[in-house]
């Protein structure tokens, strides 16, 4: 059976483990071959070359001008992943019919080094301003609005300018087009605060769509799908001392309950804590080397929000009791039972790391626990799940 091309869209390849995603596809999928687009720079920079070949600038006008001949493609598929990933694929469609309808159309611009007037066509103005992105004078979302005309250059996220009425119905028009091939991945921020919206969207075009167990409770339709891994067994001896990580990265601080946890620190005896925030930080393979050999994981602690993410699989995929607040999530699903630890609190935290500390029984029960269940997160495991649920009716 000839694969179907299946274009991951996201803000950076990182983003809810993107990069990982296409990876997994192409690897074990016996329905697809993945290519992935970002918009984005990439605020941590730990991709493996691999991977970066994979991915492709959706600041390049050749790319666009793929994905717009894609779009009419009965063979090709997209996934787009979290809120944000909206905005590039609504460009892809205004510029499509903006091109399709008036690429020929001469526009007016002024240049101070020139006398008189110059005039240019819209496709010429879309390359020069993409091309000033490249070069990294102005971000893509400001080049495109600059080739579109005023009324069609905002987007459906929340916090960008309402659009006119011809631009929203046009770009619902090429949704509903492609909605058989549309599927979307709920996984942060972008989607949690502006959902009822795209909710809203989502319902019309009756699209499928994935989310994070602690998203599935802002959509009643959405199926449950959380990142995947590249489970390697590793046997690494583990440290010394009864050990901590937490590796909040640029997000430490009260979203990531860091202070919390530096607080729990001060208060326990024999446990070293290793703490990788925006002031300590080290690549992913180390990362990745330390939750190894840490004995403990602290995801997030929180009394508002809560849910495993990125930081606590990686630790758990390696056996290591993962500790999280787990609020608002349920894990249902093919993740019904995941053996997360859940705490909300400062004084719960001291009292879980005391019994994982002083408990042998209860440390050993606990990792062989999450060890077993890390096959979940698999890249086999995770496109094995995908290949019969994505885009299969």
């Amino acid at each position: 059976m000839k694969k179907k091309n299946l274009y991951i869209l996201a803000p950076t390849p990182v983003y809810g483990a993107a990069a990982n995603l296409v990876e997994a596809f192409n690897a074990h999928s016996e329905r697809f071959y993945a290519k992935g687009v970002y918009f984005e720079k990439f605020p941590y920079m730990f991709l493996a070359k691999e991977q970066m070949g994979y991915w492709k600038n959706f600041a390049d006008c050749k790319v666009i001008e793929h994905l717009m001949e894609k779009i009419h493609d009965d063979d090709s598929y997209f996934f787009c992943v979290s809120g944000r990933s909206i905005s590039m694929l609504k460009y892809i469609f205004k510029l499509d019919y903006c091109l399709r309808n008036f690429g020929e159309d001469k526009i007016y611009i002024s240049d101070p080094r020139k006398e008189g007037e110059t005039f240019i066509s819209r496709m010429d103005l879309v390359v020069m301003a993409v091309s000033a992105c490249l070069q990294g004078y102005i971000p893509i979302e400001t080049a495109l609005r600059f080739a579109l005309p005023d009324a069609w250059s905002a987007s459906l996220v929340a916090g960008e300018p309402e659009e006119s009425d011809e631009a929203f119905s046009i770009c619902m028009g090429y949704m509903k087009f492609i909605s058989k091939r549309l599927s979307f991945w709920w996984t942060g921020t972008s989607y949690r605060q502006d959902y009822k919206a795209i909710n809203y969207m989502t319902d019309q075009l009756a699209v499928q769509v994935f989310a994070m167990l602690d998203l599935l409770r802002l959509n009643d339709s959405a199926t449950p799908l959380m990142q995947t891994y590249d489970i390697k067994n590793q046997s690494l001896e583990k440290n010394k001392s009864f050990s901590v990580i937490h590796s909040p990265g640029l997000r430490e601080g009260h979203k990531k309950g860091t202070d919390i946890i530096k607080d729990a620190s001060k208060k326990l005896c024999n446990v070293q804590f290793n703490i990788y925030g925006k002031d300590n930080q080290i690549s992913n393979e180390q990362i990745l080397h330390e939750k190894t050999k840490s004995h403990v994981c602290i995801d997030k602690i929180s009394d508002t929000c809560g849910g495993i993410g990125k930081s606590g699989i990686e630790a758990m995929i390696s056996g290591v009791p993962t500790i999280c607040s787990l609020q608002h999530t349920e894990a249902v699903g093919r993740y019904a039972g995941l053996p997360v630890i859940d705490v909300r609190n400062e004084e719960c935290l001291i009292e879980t790391l005391e019994k994982l500390r002083d408990d042998k029984e209860y440390y050993n029960k606990i990792s062989k626990r999450t060890k077993e269940w890390s096959e979940v997160f698999s890249y086999e495991s995770t496109v094995k799940y995908l290949d019969e649920v994505l885009f299969n009716e």
